[in-house]
């Protein structure tokens, strides 16, 4: 009962609006967004790189493809695969990141429709 109180007073703290939640949320978003499409632009990178090795080992047809070769696609392969893992882990980060701000403006809604009043500090720490 006292952690949701403290909690409460925080969330009345933090926000003085709801657009406030919003725009806290959308910050949050926003680097999380932004790593995504660099790993996007990553993964078109390294499909390049893939198919110029692919093309690569048609000369080698009834031939030992060199190790060198072998090497650099099983190093593109896990730069791929390390791209995928990280916009999956972005991805479900922006899920928690959603449901957290979901949260707070609905509890938010709850103390407000219930009569409390946004906390404002001021610039010497006291609350009007």
């Amino acid at each position: 009962r006292r952690a949701q109180a403290r909690q409460d007073i925080a969330l009345l703290e933090t926000y003085a609006t709801e657009e406030d939640i919003a725009a806290a949320r959308r910050a949050a978003l926003t680097s999380r967004q932004a790593m995504i499409e660099r790993s996007k632009k990553r993964l078109e990178t390294f499909a390049e790189e893939r198919k110029r090795l692919d093309d690569e080992v048609e000369f080698y047809v009834n031939r030992k493809v060199p190790d060198k070769l072998e090497q650099a696609i099983e190093a593109n392969e896990s730069l791929v695969q390390a791209e995928h893992r990280l916009i999956a882990e972005m991805e479900a980060d922006m899920a928690r990141i959603n449901k957290r701000f979901d949260a707070e403006a609905e509890r938010y809604r709850q103390l407000v429709s219930a009569g409390a009043k946004p906390l404002v500090r001021t610039s010497d720490g006291a609350t009007r």
